[in-house]
């Protein structure tokens, strides 16, 4: 979605192409904007540290730097992450400066194995991890400057035990604008590939057309 590339089950591409410079984040520096990816886990986990600046960021926050700027890693959570809801109250304070900024958070705490997460539900389990995340998420939202953009998409398909729906959930917000004009020429029940959403934030953001 963000290389550029068309997708394949196959192949993880950023284990052998070194350089993306036609990726989304890349056309987005090349406009002006700050570029920074959070994460709340160390940066060694699937070589990210290393491929993301290859995509274009120039500010990387994972759990090393998260934690040396006061944050907590929780040894009761997946691997000592640093749980989501601390994440976007991190993010939120990066989100200020003269430019515009792309901030690229990868969360984590939903994928369960946690604590109790929410005083909504006494118990650990999907149901207040979805509390505790969603009351995150809208804190980070509801304080974003105006035009500020939010994607949300899932890292696979959303399932829930054996029952899988085949799809990865893509959501898009901007705050202080209607984006409803360029969904307008898609037809109602659309399923896009993912190299079809790569083109479409293109036009979304740079007016490049596919």
């Amino acid at each position: 979605l963000l290389n550029g590339r068309i997708a394949s089950q196959n192949v993880i591409y950023y284990s052998y192409i070194a350089t993306y410079p036609d990726s989304l984040i890349s056309l987005l520096r090349r406009k002006g904007y700050e570029a920074t990816v959070f994460h709340g886990l160390r940066g060694e986990y699937m070589g990210l540290r290393d491929v993301y600046p290859r995509l274009g960021f120039n500010h990387l926050f994972f759990a090393e730097e998260l934690i040396k700027a006061g944050l907590s890693g929780q040894p009761d959570m997946f691997m000592d992450q640093v749980p989501d809801a601390d994440l976007f109250k991190f993010a939120l304070q990066r989100a200020t400066g003269p430019g515009p900024f792309v901030h690229f958070i990868i969360t984590i705490t939903m994928h369960g194995g946690n604590p109790p997460m929410s005083g909504r539900f006494p118990e650990a389990g999907y149901a207040g991890d979805c509390a505790y995340y969603d009351e995150a998420l809208a804190g980070y939202i509801n304080n974003l400057p105006e035009d500020c953009t939010v994607f949300i998409y899932g890292d696979h398909q959303s399932y829930n035990g054996a029952n899988r729906n085949m799809t990865v959930p893509f959501i898009i917000y901007q705050k202080g604008r209607d984006l409803s004009a360029l969904q307008s020429q898609i037809p109602a029940q659309t399923i896009f590939s993912r190299c079809e959403i790569s083109n479409y934030l293109r036009r979304l953001f740079t007016m490049d057309q596919p």
